[in-house]
């Protein structure tokens, strides 16, 4: 009896455990992965994953690369073009004439304003032998204007060495105060032609007749002295007297050429110049006379030091 009450036991057991094992089969995924449970977990492993996404462990060091990539473009050019402005174009004798006197007016206006040292030899000179007077007391006004031409301008050449970093604003050009500013209308030509690895340059001014000191055509480039301040050496000088209205001073061949090398700096230079003044009802020693007077005027400027 016994025996049959165990096996009966047993059987009922068995039942009891397939019909439990049936009912968790058939909520297994709600057993063990609730809702509450499965929504945690996934959202915080996406955000960790995303997190990690958007900020790599070196990230950092792979911007820093990409800058200095871009800090330095391949076409950048050389140092030497950014820092010489004056260099000259390698087609400086092709360009027009505008682009030529601008690059003309930088470089002379660079000694001005760098102040290189230079020696310079000046030689002004009236042409005393040309020189006409209508007077026929010719025989006593020639000696007494002679007398005044070799106090206020002999026609013997000065020397001057002006020091690197010196004031060369009264030599160089003898620059007026203001820049060099040549214009197109105030010359007849310039032309640029290459001598080696220098390029030499020729301006030509306008033929001028009184020209004023600081406005006037050659006085864009160089110093000059008006008709009056002219008059006023010459009547200062000597026995002489003379109304400016009866004057008239004609500046022609104003010749510029400068030399200029790689750098941009001028190596060599020179200025040239003829001047005529024609007068009328003058007094010379008290004879009146009408007349005309010439001169000459050269620079040349040598031995740059920048």
């Amino acid at each position: 009896m016994k025996k049959i009450l165990a096996a009966m036991l047993a059987l009922v057991l068995i039942v009891g455990m397939g019909a439990v094992l049936a009912a968790c089969g058939n909520n297994e995924a709600e057993a063990y992965y609730p809702d509450e449970e499965i929504t945690e977990p996934v959202d915080v492993y996406v955000e960790n994953d995303d997190a990690r996404n958007d900020e790599p462990y070196d990230e950092p060091e792979n911007d820093n690369e990409d800058n200095d990539d871009n800090d330095e473009p391949v076409d950048e050019p050389p140092d030497e073009e950014l820092t010489n402005p004056f260099a000259p174009p390698e087609n400086l004798g092709a360009l027009g004439q505008a682009a030529q006197l601008e690059y003309f007016n930088a470089v002379v206006n660079r000694v001005r304003n760098e102040r290189p040292g230079f020696e310079m030899r000046e030689q002004l000179r009236i042409e005393t032998e040309n020189m006409t007077f209508t007077s026929r007391l010719i025989s006593t006004i020639q000696p007494v204007v002679n007398s005044i031409v070799s106090r206020v301008m002999p026609g013997t050449p000065e020397y001057h060495t002006i020091a690197r970093g010196a004031n060369n604003q009264g030599y160089f050009m003898s620059l007026n105060p203001q820049a060099s500013t040549l214009r197109s209308q105030d010359i007849t030509s310039i032309s640029s032609r290459r001598e080696g690895n220098n390029w030499v340059m020729e301006v030509r001014v306008r033929e001028e007749t009184n020209p004023q000191h600081v406005t006037g055509q050659h006085a864009r480039v160089s110093f000059i002295m008006d008709r009056d301040e002219v008059i006023e050496i010459i009547t200062g000088a000597g026995p002489v007297s003379i109304n400016p209205e009866n004057v008239i001073v004609v500046i022609r061949n104003g010749v510029v050429r400068i030399t200029v090398n790689a750098e941009g700096q001028i190596i060599a230079a020179e200025r040239s110049a003829n001047l005529r003044g024609d007068f009328t009802d003058a007094r010379v020693a008290g004879i009146r006379t009408d007349g005309m007077i010439p001169q000459s005027s050269s620079w040349h400027y040598s031995n740059f030091v920048w």
